[in-house]
């Protein structure tokens, strides 16, 4: 906002985009790409969101950077997930996050759990996307997929169905 004398005054007005839901308390919150929940959901609102999970609302009270920082962790795995062809066959449906900075993302319809670990997340996404279509040529249907090996990120451990 600002203010011209005699008698103007002008307002900026920036529409927040949500980026993702996020479970905090059991209710669900519009998140922003920067990672800050804005707006509690209500009826009319994007609903085909990717939800977050994970973040209680006592760290939201005591520390709402570190809050935003940990969903910000979310939308990056998220793009990362993205940026490949890995979401068109499988969408993002969630994204857990652990207290220790780790990313659990479930997708498909199929329910398939990716442990992400910690980032950076765009080359486990890549990985996860040549594991998955690998298991598919091979008509079988994974349950989880680990990728959080950070002591040797080439080794990917599927688990079947």
């Amino acid at each position: 906002m600002s203010r011209e004398l005699p008698g103007t005054i002008r307002i900026a007005v920036v529409e927040r985009e949500a980026r993702i839901l996020s479970s905090i308390g059991g209710e669900l919150f519009l998140v922003d790409r920067r990672g800050e929940p804005f707006k509690r959901f209500e009826s009319g609102d994007p609903f085909d969101l990717p939800v977050a999970t994970g973040i209680e609302p006592e760290l939201v009270a005591r520390d709402r950077a570190g809050a935003t920082e940990r969903l910000r962790l979310a939308i990056e795995a998220l793009e990362a997930l993205e940026s490949g062809g890995l979401a068109v066959r499988f969408p993002v449906q969630e994204l857990h996050l652990g207290a220790d900075a780790s990313v659990t993302a479930t997708v498909g319809t199929a329910a398939v759990t990716l442990q992400l670990g910690r980032p950076p997340y765009r080359d486990k996404a890549a990985r996860a996307e040549r594991v998955l279509a690998e298991v598919a040529r091979r008509q079988a249907q994974p349950a989880v997929v680990f990728l959080d090996n950070d002591a040797h990120p080439e080794r990917v451990v599927v688990r079947m169905q």
